[in-house]
């Protein structure tokens, strides 16, 4: 009763399509594959913009990343300013990360206490992202797919150029699952596009 109560009731209340005005429309695959291409070209072109390693490597810490994620919405909210929240608190690290890792979750809104988690056994790179997903939740976002969508606007519209790798690279993910599912050529002909990092 209590998860019905303060998690499901979200799913009833006004959508961010709703609110925003924004709608999921039909789409010609050639859309797809443009939109496929510029997350692509906008992910490869952030990737050397971030914290690499010796062996070329994502090596922001996830300390610095999980500090930062209560500033990801700033500017969103600034365009919608339904997402603005007082008061949110950072997302939280996993304990049992490992476990979620083999699960297959990289994190979980948990109703109860209103706290965003976040698997970081995951791959860092996509932390940041993930962060935004979550909080996403917080602000009373329910749907999955409207949480991606908000991820990968907030992350890609923070100004942290870790976010933004990592929101352009989660886009890339989603866009091009797709399309490898519409036109698996096309998907590989823009994957080839890519650089090593």
């Amino acid at each position: 009763c209590g998860f019905c109560w303060l998690w499901n009731a979200a799913y009833y209340a006004s959508s961010f399509q709703e609110k925003s005005g924004l709608r999921v429309q039909p789409y010609p695959v050639e859309t797809l594959i443009q939109v496929t291409a510029l997350f692509a070209q906008r992910a490869a072109e952030c990737s050397t913009q971030v914290e690499r390693d010796e062996n070329g490597r994502f090596a922001v810490s996830r300390d610095e990343i999980l500090a930062r994620g209560p500033e990801v919405y700033e500017n969103v909210a600034r365009e919608y300013p339904f997402l603005a929240l007082e008061g949110q608190t950072a997302a939280k690290p996993i304990f049992f990360s490992r476990l979620q890792s083999r699960l297959g979750f990289t994190g979980v809104y948990f109703p109860f206490t209103g706290e965003a988690n976040v698997n970081v056994d995951s791959p860092a790179c996509l932390l940041p992202s993930t962060i935004a997903h979550e909080l996403a939740h917080q602000r009373g976002v329910a749907w999955e797919q409207e949480c991606n969508f908000l991820g990968v606007l907030a992350s890609v519209t923070s100004g942290m150029p870790d976010y933004i790798y990592s929101g352009w690279l989660l886009g890339f993910i989603h866009l091009g699952n797709a399309l490898y599912e519409t036109d698996p050529e096309a998907y590989w002909a823009i994957r080839g596009t890519l650089p090593a990092a």
